[in-house]
């Protein structure tokens, strides 16, 4: 039986990492991806494990740099994101081992606060199996459009932007976003045709990032980042649909996220888990844009 190596992830390894990834990941991936989420994060580049054998590297797990908002304060953060083992590694237990080297980066008083995921159906057993904490779904919804009132809309990113940084959430836990996270998260070079606009009338900023898909042959709009009162949102949504000639909003529609219709047509779900042993953080608040599987 052939040992298997595990280590930290270098630059030098990154084409036949990303061959692995690409070997294994059910979409295609190009190189201009990888540097994009993982070179290029305003966080900081990912931190990865590696795991070899004697015909060379076998399988990887990849964690974003974030940094968040815990009750307050502001501490740094990773990700759980690209697994990838290769079908002569499997059933080793490369994926809980490269997990485990993770682990200890929480478990050692590093900078380090925590680990978030969004895993799917069919990793989130391991996960838990690992002692990692399960929250509450986030819920979103399928709406059609409320009909009222439109307004002026803007399209300056630096308006967008500046009225999004202005959601004041201290009390939660998010993620913290500037200018520059913006122009990283929501980048041409991810392949998604991403769109925004402000209210123009609004004195309080209120903005959003949204992208365009069909539902059943209706063009949707997606709501990945928004701010402002319940009110305003509504207007601008409104305003937005009638725009994009689009007659249903997707949007978070827990109680915590404000300006969504009431009338809900069709739900689903994003499962959120983290990593901090023997520590309870249950109020998170993520916009859509956070949970999206780009990310």
């Amino acid at each position: 039986m052939s040992s298997i190596l595990y280590e930290a992830y270098q630059p030098k390894d990154r084409e036949e990492v990303f061959r692995v990834l690409q070997a294994s990941m059910p979409v295609e991936l190009t190189m201009e991806w990888f540097h994009w989420k993982h070179e290029l994060n305003p966080f900081g580049a990912s931190l990865a494990w590696i795991a070899r054998d004697e015909e060379g590297i076998v399988g990887c797990n990849f964690f974003m740099q974030y940094r968040l908002g815990l009750n307050g304060e502001e501490r740094k953060a990773l990700r759980s994101c690209e697994s990838a083992v290769l079908p002569r590694g499997r059933r080793k237990g490369i994926f809980s081992n490269c997990v485990q080297h993770a682990h200890k980066l929480i478990e050692s008083g590093t900078d380090y606060a925590t680990i978030i995921g969004t895993p799917n159906a069919s990793s989130l057993p391991g996960f838990l199996k690992m002692q990692w904490t399960q929250v509450p779904a986030f819920y979103y919804g399928i709406y059609p459009v409320v009909l009222g009132s439109y307004a002026r809309l803007s399209a300056d990113p630096k308006e967008v932007y500046a009225a999004l940084m202005q959601e004041s959430i201290s009390n939660k836990q998010y993620v913290l976003k500037d200018e520059a996270y913006y122009q990283w998260r929501y980048s041409a070079i991810t392949g998604r045709d991403y769109r925004m606009a402000a209210l123009a009338s609004s004195t309080n900023g209120c903005a959003c990032i949204y992208k365009i898909r069909e539902i059943k042959g209706l063009r949707a709009v997606v709501v990945l980042e928004i701010s402002g009162t319940p009110s305003e949102q509504s207007q601008l949504l409104r305003s937005i649909c009638r725009k994009e000639h689009a007659w249903l909003v997707v949007n978070l529609c827990q109680a915590a996220y404000r300006g969504t219709p009431s009338y809900v047509l069709k739900k689903g779900y994003y499962d959120f888990i983290y990593y901090k042993p023997g520590v309870v953080i249950n109020n998170w608040d993520m916009r859509l844009g956070d949970l999206e599987d780009i990310l």
